[in-house]
């Protein structure tokens, strides 16, 4: 079934050909992926004018175009619409969407585990509701215009993601979501260098909650002890704990990680559940625990909970796990804040097979560089169960040893790969994690291309 754009809703509008309502399926602001009857927004970056690869949209089936380009839009055959600005036209109709939902809203934020986070709780509420999930990790004021237009008016339920760069972003983008529930998975190191101290991003995460719309804080037990002081005593909050703590609303009473899942016991209302996973990543049980007690608290037993849990899958360069000959390389590439390396070492130490942890530049820790690489260092210094390839000029003041191996590049890095692959006697397990800038995504590519020529000879 259609959706419809209603023109009135669009801010800034200047033209268009037509005065009916716009049918369409979803809205693109990228033609390479846009489909029949999908609309396209034109978006002027730094570098290119994106009104530009209408044409394109056109040639590919799209319903109508939005652009702020006049001479492109002159041009264009088809259904059309002029705009002043197609970002502002674009945020204004996501506007009208959340204006218009009638459904139950949750946004996501944190320092690491929000995608993972967002999925866990829409997989699971999914087993009961219609629920409309942002798609990838789209967590800034674009991606959230884009998912907010695209949002499905019958859904129950919509979960979002809410990411930071800068001081106040969150606020603005709790304030343009308006959610009943905030998650908060943890507040840690990431983006510490742009708000100058831990203080000040624990501020900005939990601006979460600014908007008045919010009623419910879900939080990590642990955060909520440190900055209780700073949140609204008027909320309703419930905390979450991955040990055992009979304060924490829910909590983990015990966990048992296997080859290829996490099972675990959860307290909740002081009765025990059993909960599982398909995935050895224990931080992952960690980012279920919000999807576990929403579930709960809004009428879903824990027969459909562990069903929502079990379809879960990580996604790629989230965990995602790529079988390849005798390695096992877990895609983890991303991103890599310091307290998301520390969690995908642990889960990686307890595997069965030789554990090789490949790490990249860290993101996220502008000004903050020499305490987390020295904290890093030292911590894999002490995990005897895990080796380390460290690739990057960030590391080559550190020295080596048998467990610990520092390289310049990638190329050097697919070098060490090549003798874990001629060791057929033994399963590696590998753990690729790095920055974006790190694209160590190519690592994984160039791995199976090497299958496919050596095949070919």
């Amino acid at each position: 079934m259609l959706k419809s754009l209603y023109l009135d809703s669009v801010d800034g509008l200047i033209d268009c050909n037509t005065k009916d309502l716009m049918p369409f399926n979803n809205i693109v602001i990228d033609s390479r992926v846009l489909s029949n009857n999908d609309a396209f927004v034109g978006l002027k970056g730094e570098h290119v004018d994106g009104n530009a690869y209408a044409f394109e949209a056109y040639k590919k089936g799209a319903s109508f175009s939005i652009v702020d380009n006049r001479e492109v839009y002159n041009e264009l055959e088809g259904k059309k619409v002029l705009v002043r600005n197609s970002f502002n036209a674009l945020k204004s109709i996501g506007l009208f969407n959340i204006r218009n939902f009638g459904g139950l809203i949750i946004a996501v934020t944190g320092s690491a585990g929000k995608t993972s986070t967002k999925e866990l709780i829409s997989t699971v509420l999914a087993e009961k509701y219609n629920v409309y999930k942002s798609f990838k990790n789209n967590n800034n004021a674009l991606g959230l215009a884009l998912n907010c237009a695209n949002l499905d008016l019958e859904s129950n339920i919509a979960v979002f993601e809410c990411g930071t760069n800068t001081k106040g972003e969150i606020r603005e983008l709790a304030n343009y979501l308006l959610p009943h529930i905030a998650v908060i998975t943890n507040i840690g190191y990431s983006h510490i260098g742009r708000f100058g101290s831990l203080e000040g991003l624990v501020e900005e995460k939990l601006s979460i909650t600014s908007a008045l719309s919010v009623k419910e804080l879900w939080i990590n037990i642990d955060d909520y002890i440190k900055y209780k002081h700073l949140i609204d005593n008027s909320l309703d909050v419930k905390t979450f704990s991955h040990v055992k703590n009979s304060n924490a609303y829910l909590y983990i009473n015990n966990i048992e990680q296997k080859e290829d899942k996490v099972s675990m016991g959860v307290i909740y209302k002081s009765r025990e559940y059993r909960f599982s996973l398909n995935h050895f990543f224990v931080h992952l049980a960690y980012d279920a625990l919000p999807a576990i007690g929403i579930a709960f608290d809004h009428g879903l037993d824990d027969t459909l909970i562990n069903k929502g849990l079990t379809k879960f899958m990580a996604l790629a360069g989230r965990g995602q796990i790529v079988p390849y000959k005798n390695l096992r390389i877990i895609d983890d590439t991303y991103n890599a804040s310091y307290d998301s390396i520390i969690a995908a070492i642990n889960s990686l130490s307890s595997l069965k097979g030789t554990n090789v942890a490949i790490l990249g530049t860290m993101a996220e820790i502008d000004g903050y560089e020499d305490l987390l690489y020295n904290k890093l260092y030292e911590y894999i210094l002490r995990k005897n169960s895990v080796y380390s390839i460290l690739v990057g000029d960030e590391y080559k003041r550190f020295k080596e040893n048998e467990r610990v191996k520092i390289v310049k590049n990638k190329e050097q890095t697919v070098e060490i790969i090549k003798t874990f692959l001629n060791d057929h006697n033994k399963l590696y397990n590998l753990l690729l994690k790095g920055a974006r800038k790190n694209t160590f995504e190519d690592i994984i590519d160039f791995i199976m291309k090497m299958g496919d020529i050596q095949s070919a000879v």
